[in-house]
């Protein structure tokens, strides 16, 4: 076997290697999104709430706490 033919063929399982790996990056990124998309739709997250809180001072009451802290 010539040092050309060996070339080509390492160079063509080079590519090929390459190909694989970003078609393999693809299909992972995809399958990632999908793994995503079905978590958020099936539990609860702490994201999902609101806090409401009542009764809070005034803003003037406010402003006295930084003068009290100066």
């Amino acid at each position: 076997m010539n040092r050309t033919r060996l070339a080509n063929i390492v160079i063509s399982c080079d590519a090929l290697i390459c190909l694989v790996f970003i078609l393999n990056i693809m299909w992972m990124n995809r399958a990632i999104n999908m793994e995503q998309y079905d978590v958020d739709k099936k539990f609860v997250h702490m994201t999902d709430f609101a806090v409401r809180v009542k009764n809070l001072p005034h803003k003037p009451s406010f402003d006295n706490l930084d003068q009290l802290k100066a």
